[in-house]
């Protein structure tokens, strides 16, 4: 948490001119010799060939980091390299990550796109989740693994749980441990592949839940970790015994995605009812509203970030963008709790009865994914567009009545009563 802040604040770090650690803000940043500190890193191209003493923090498109790391490295960007010597832990998260260095620690990467390249070597447990996944080097601690397609010609010395529908090890390929894989289809082990453990299959036709591939346990948590900075025992013990069927961790999420939805309404219950029934009331102002935030938004935030003067801005909309799909996808739930309430003659004014209506709105949501996944994933999307949409026209009509009275009290006489000022 410690280094996300810090990525929300390299900002005002850059205006005061006296930071805790080196700081970069530039389009293009190569940085050489020797830094005694932090270094904390943005740009459109970043190279570091220094010797780091404390930690490195990197956001940027393209992702280079060869020299000697004493600390943690933290990297999101488009292209992520990682050839350096990485005395602590690694995580990173982009569309293509290439990791070629050593690793003392632990290494959690998420991404379209993860190799861990020949000589590689992970000495902690790795927590690798993505589309494709490579596995070319060696990995010292137990393997999480969580894609569509995972190949390994490398050395892993400890146990293994893969998910993915393709699992295939090449000849090269040592396990020194159990293998455990959750897919449609048992992996395909090439002669002179070695399994030194127990080699499970349990056959599962939708290993990764869908909602983007982003509700499994290993995946969850390497992405949870990429963004926080923090694996601790206790989420490795939850990896590890996570069981074997999916319907726990949908459950979770569901809950806490319940969670979320009561604590909005209760914290914001004028804004959250007027926003979600924007929804029924303007329905394409808001899908044409969500669609331009939600595809806009990232390129728009990625154009800043290669400015010097608009990166604090391209910054911190990519750190809300997570933050106002989950309130967005909140907001459409509400709006079907509504939907809900109007079937049975119910009023969704009443905050008890919204809040009611939550539960089955949600319960109908978690069986959806359990038997229509496809057709769950994209109601998802959807959902989280419209809702997006509402809550941008919902805090533009605010800000507009707030005005309106501002200008309503502003032209009333000073010894006017409110009944006077507000006919």
């Amino acid at each position: 948490m410690k280094r996300i802040l810090a990525l929300s604040l390299l900002f005002v770090l850059a205006l005061s001119g006296n930071s805790a650690g080196a700081l970069g803000l530039q389009s293009h940043v190569f940085m050489h010799g020797e830094v005694d500190e932090d270094l904390y890193l943005i740009g459109r191209s970043i190279r570091v060939d220094a010797h780091a003493a404390g930690d490195v923090v990197v956001a940027g498109g393209q992702v280079q980091i060869e020299r000697e790391v004493d600390g943690d490295v933290l990297v999101a960007g488009g292209q992520v390299d990682i050839s350096a010597q990485v005395h602590d832990d690694v995580r990173a998260v982009g569309g293509q990550v290439r990791l070629a260095g050593n690793i003392d620690g632990d290494a959690v990467v998420a991404g379209g796109f993860v190799r861990l390249l020949p000589g590689t070597q992970v000495g902690g447990r790795a927590w690798l989740a993505g589309r494709n996944i490579k596995i070319d080097g060696d990995i010292a601690g137990r393997a999480h693994i969580a894609a569509s397609t995972v190949t390994i010609s490398g050395h892993i010395t400890s146990d293994v749980i893969v998910r993915a529908k393709s699992l295939h090890l090449l000849p090269t390929a040592r396990i020194e441990g159990n293998l455990t894989h959750q897919g449609p289809e048992p992996p395909q082990v090439e002669p002179g592949a070695v399994i030194t453990g127990e080699l499970n299959h349990e056959a599962v036709q939708h290993p990764l839940i869908s909602m983007h591939g982003l509700n499994e346990p290993e995946l969850g948590a390497a992405s949870e970790s990429a963004l926080q900075g923090t694996v601790g025992d206790g989420a490795a013990g939850m990896m590890d015994e996570a069981p074997s069927v999916t319907y726990w961790p949908s459950i979770m999420l569901v809950l806490m995605l319940l969670t979320a939805a009561f604590l909005y309404h209760v914290i914001f219950p004028r804004f959250s009812l007027a926003a979600s029934s924007n929804i029924g009331t303007r329905l394409w102002a808001t899908l044409g509203l969500g669609i331009a935030i939600l595809l806009l938004l990232p390129p728009l935030s990625l154009m800043l970030m290669a400015t010097a003067i608009g990166a604090p801005i391209g910054i911190v909309a990519m750190l809300l963008y997570p933050t106002l799909l989950l309130f967005g996808f909140v907001t459409g739930m509400m709006f079907i709790a509504q939907l809900l309430l109007l079937i049975i003659g119910r009023r969704s004014e009443r905050a008890r009865w919204l809040l009611i209506a939550l539960i089955p709105a949600f319960a109908l949501l978690w069986l959806c994914y359990r038997f229509v996944p496809s057709a769950a994933g994209f109601t998802s999307l959807l959902l989280a567009t419209l809702g997006t949409g509402a809550i941008a026209l919902q805090t533009t009509r605010a800000r507009n009545t707030t005005q309106g009275a501002r200008i309503v009290a502003i032209a009333a006489p000073p010894n006017s009563t409110t009944d006077d000022r507000i006919p």
